[in-house]
C-alpha cells in the first residue's frame, strides 16, 4: 500500500452493550488540522460534546508543524486508479460531493449522511470555496506512456481530453485558513470547547483536559510519532515548499468560466520537486509549487528550490489564462512557505482501538479512534474520514 492509502476494518471493534443508541458522548480530539476540525464538526452535528486540544490553531497563526495553513487545498487526486482495497478513493469522492453541497448544489444526494446533517451543511461563498477550471498535463518525459483516464473523471465537473497529454476539468479550490475558521464557526455551540496545550500521551491528555472522556480521537498528525502511548515511528514529515506571488490583475472565477485557473504537471519530478499553480478565487494571490520530501524535518526555505519552482511554473504557464501567465512571467513574491505534512509509511491510519484497563480492571484509556497520516491529501479526504469516524462512533454506541 502506498503512502496515500487508507485501510480500515468494519469488524475490528466491538459494540458496547451498555451504551444506548444516539447517546451523547464526551469526546476528546487531539489535533486541530483539517482532519481534526472536520471530525469535530461532524460529531457536533450529531449532538456530541467535543473538546479539542491543540498546540496550533491553523486559522490564528501559521506553524511549520501544522500543514493545513500551508496547503494547496485543491481537490486533486494523485492516483489514477480506483483502489478497491483501501478507502482513499472513496473518501476523496465523498469529500468532493460534500463540497458540492457546500456550494449549494442540492441535486447531489449524499446517501451516506442523514438528511438532517445534509441540510445543516454550511454554504460557502467563492472567497472561501470555489470552483476552479484546472488543467492536468503529462510531461514530455512520459509522453510515450498511455495517458490513463483517471477514476475521478466522473466525479469532477466537465472533464474533457484536450489531446493525448492534456485534460481539463473543474474542481474545488479553497482558502484553507478561512475555510477551517468558517467551518468551525458554523458548528460552534456550547458543546464545543478548545484548550491550547500539549500532552505527553493520550492518557495524560485525558487526565489533564477531559477526565470523563468516553472516546478519544487521535488526529495529532506528526504528534502521533511522539505521544508515549502511540509512539508510531511510521509517522514521518513530508516537507513541502511553496511560493505565493501577487496576481497582477483580478480574475473572476466561476463554474462556467473556461479559463484555466490551476495547473498540475505530472511526470516532471526531479527528485522531490513538483510543478503546480493554484489560483485562489477572489484573491490577489497565486500559489506556486512545490516539493514533497519524505523524512525531511527542515522548515527553512531552500533558495535553490525556490528558483526551480519559479522556472518550472514559467515553463508551463502558457497553459494558463493570460492574467496568470503575466503574473508568473514576472513574479512579485509575497512570501515563501514551508510546512511539514503528516505522512506515514505504509499509508494513513484510521482504526478503532479498544479501551485499555489495568490488572484490576480500572480504565487507563477509553476507546480511541486513530485518524492521522494523510500526508498531502488532508483536505481532499477530510469529509470522507469524518464520515467514517461518525460511522465508527454510531456502531460503538448502538445496542446489539
Amino acid at each position: 500500500m502506498n503512502a496515500s492509502s487508507f485501510k480500515t476494518s468494519r469488524n475490528d471493534y466491538k459494540i458496547y452493550e451498555n451504551k444506548q443508541e444516539n447517546q451523547t458522548l464526551d469526546i476528546l480530539i487531539i489535533g486541530a488540522g483539517v482532519i481534526g476540525i472536520t471530525i469535530a464538526c461532524a460529531l457536533l452535528s450529531k449532538g456530541h460534546r467535543v473538546k479539542i486540544v491543540t498546540r496550533d490553531l491553523p486559522f490564528e497563526e501559521r506553524s511549520e508543524q501544522c500543514a493545513s495553513p500551508w496547503a494547496g487545498a485543491i481537490w486533486y487526486p494523485f492516483e489514477d486508479e480506483w483502489n478497491e482495497t483501501c478507502k482513499q478513493s472513496y473518501f476523496e469522492k465523498q469529500t468532493f460531493e460534500v463540497m458540492q453541497r457546500m456550494k449549494g448544489d442540492t441535486n447531489v444526494k449524499l446517501d451516506y449522511l442523514s438528511q438532517r446533517f445534509q441540510d445543516n451543511l454550511p454554504i460557502f461563498s467563492d472567497d472561501i470555496l470555489a470552483y476552479s477550471r484546472t488543467r492536468r498535463v503529462l510531461d514530455q518525459d512520459r509522453i510515450s506512456e498511455t495517458l490513463k483516464i483517471p477514476w475521478w473523471k466522473d466525479v469532477v465537473v466537465n472533464f474533457c481530453e484536450i489531446d493525448e497529454r492534456v485534460q481539463d476539468f473543474t474542481t474545488f479550490s479553497l482558502q484553507p485558513t478561512e475555510y477551517l475558521k468558517r467551518l468551525l464557526d458554523h458548528y460552534k455551540c456550547d458543546r464545543l470547547t478548545f484548550h491550547r496545550g500539549t500532552a505527553s500521551s493520550l492518557a495524560r491528555a485525558k487526565e489533564q483536559f477531559l477526565p470523563n472522556a468516553d472516546l478519544i480521537i487521535n488526529a495529532s498528525g506528526l504528534g502521533a510519532r511522539y505521544l508515549a502511548d502511540v509512539n508510531d515511528k511510521l509517522v514521518m514529515p513530508i516537507r513541502g515548499q511553496t511560493i505565493v506571488i501577487k496576481k497582477q490583475s483580478a480574475l473572476e472565477v466561476n463554474q462556467g468560466d473556461d479559463q484555466i485557473q490551476s495547473l498540475f504537471v505530472e511526470g516532471t519530478r526531479d527528485g522531490h520537486d513538483m510543478i503546480y499553480v493554484i489560483s485562489r478565487a477572489d484573491s490577489d494571490e497565486i500559489l506556486l509549487g512545490g516539493s514533497a520530501e519524505p523524512d525531511s524535518f527542515s522548515t527553512l526555505p531552500d533558495k535553490d528550490q525556490i528558483q526551480r519552482i519559479i522556472q518550472g511554473t514559467k515553463q508551463y504557464s502558457h497553459h494558463l489564462c493570460a492574467d496568470l501567465q503575466k503574473s508568473i512571467t514576472d513574479p512579485s513574491i509575497i512570501h515563501t512557505g514551508v510546512g511539514l505534512r503528516p505522512g506515514r509509511k505504509g499509508g494513513p491510519r484510521l482504526d478503532w482501538q479498544e479501551e485499555k484497563k489495568d490488572i484490576n480492571g480500572k480504565q487507563i484509556l477509553p476507546p480511541v479512534i486513530h485518524a492521522y497520516g494523510s500526508g498531502k491529501t488532508g483536505f481532499q479526504v477530510s469529509w470522507g474520514v469524518a464520515i467514517e469516524v461518525m460511522r465508527m462512533v454510531e456502531e460503538h454506541t448502538m445496542v446489539s
